[in-house]
């Protein structure tokens, strides 16, 4: 609802990666009602995909960011786990931080989990994580007469599913406003 710009905090600095950095300046920016994406894997011991907040620093800054009413809708990350089994106890035991955390399905009718996708109880829905089209990268799909703004990549797994499950969001936040007027 009356959106005005979309800000792009990334992890990659002039002096390489920092997440931690880049997640605490979404929430520094943001307010109650904004809605932050987070397009990134946290990786454990034996290099298994998890969600960014499996780092505990990142689940800190979440459950602090939702808890100021900042909405934050989070990728399940590709690595097929279950987030319930023993191994990942320590990060369950923490408890919710708050994010919406995405899985990726199938885009067919039946939108049965995608094989690569994470799961357990601690993912919330899930959005198509196959057979989604977006603009940019390298046009891998086609790019029409030459022209980058109309060059589109076929784009999967929890990567895709989490962008349509943030815009989901942004559409039912606008809807309740127009309603209720908060």
């Amino acid at each position: 609802y009356g959106a005005q710009e979309m800000v792009l905090f990334p992890e990659w600095q002039q002096s390489g990666y920092n997440r931690v950095f880049a997640v605490s300046q979404a929430i520094q920016n943001s307010q109650s009602g904004d809605v932050i994406i987070y397009e990134m894997q946290a990786y454990d011991a034996s290099n298994n995909l998890l969600p960014a907040e499996y780092d505990l620093t990142v689940w800190n800054l979440t459950k602090a960011a939702t808890d100021a009413g900042i909405i934050i809708v989070e990728a399940a990350a590709n690595g097929s786990l279950d987030l319930d089994s023993p191994t990942y106890a320590s990060y369950m035991n923490r408890g919710n931080s708050g994010a919406i955390l995405v899985g990726a399905g199938s885009s067919t009718v039946n939108h049965v989990k995608s094989s690569f996708s994470n799961y357990g109880s601690r993912v919330d829905v899930q959005g198509w994580g196959q057979s989604v089209f977006t603009s940019g990268f390298t046009g891998s799909y086609i790019t029409i007469g030459g022209d980058l703004n109309q060059a589109y990549t076929n784009f999967a797994g929890t990567s895709s599913a989490t962008p349509i499950v943030a815009g989901c969001v942004i559409v039912l936040q606008s809807y309740y406003r127009s309603l209720t007027g908060n």
